[in-house]
């Protein structure tokens, strides 16, 4: 389809067997931080397996409560930090 031509054509290649795209190397990979909510799970779940089909890796990480009132606050220097490191997989 137009979205897996848009990604060839922007140099991300599917050149493995493990489904993902990749460029120069690097795999087209990310986390989605998901905030506990009715219905925002399924959708993330939904939006993952779309990004797969294309051959992208959407991570899903569900927010703790902790981690969902720092994104809620002003966002400092210093709570963006403490949320990207509660964020971080073990041994990242």
């Amino acid at each position: 389809g137009r979205a897996k031509q848009l990604l060839d054509a922007a140099g991300w290649r599917n050149e493995g067997d493990d489904g993902v795209r990749h460029r120069n190397g690097t795999p087209f990979r990310f986390n989605a931080l998901v905030q506990p909510a009715e219905g925002i799970e399924e959708s993330a779940v939904f939006v993952q397996a779309q990004l797969r089909r294309v051959g992208i890796r959407m991570d899903i990480q569900m927010l703790t409560p902790h981690m969902a009132r720092l994104g809620a606050k002003e966002l400092t220097r210093e709570n963006f930090l403490t949320l990207c490191q509660l964020a971080m997989p073990a041994g990242s």
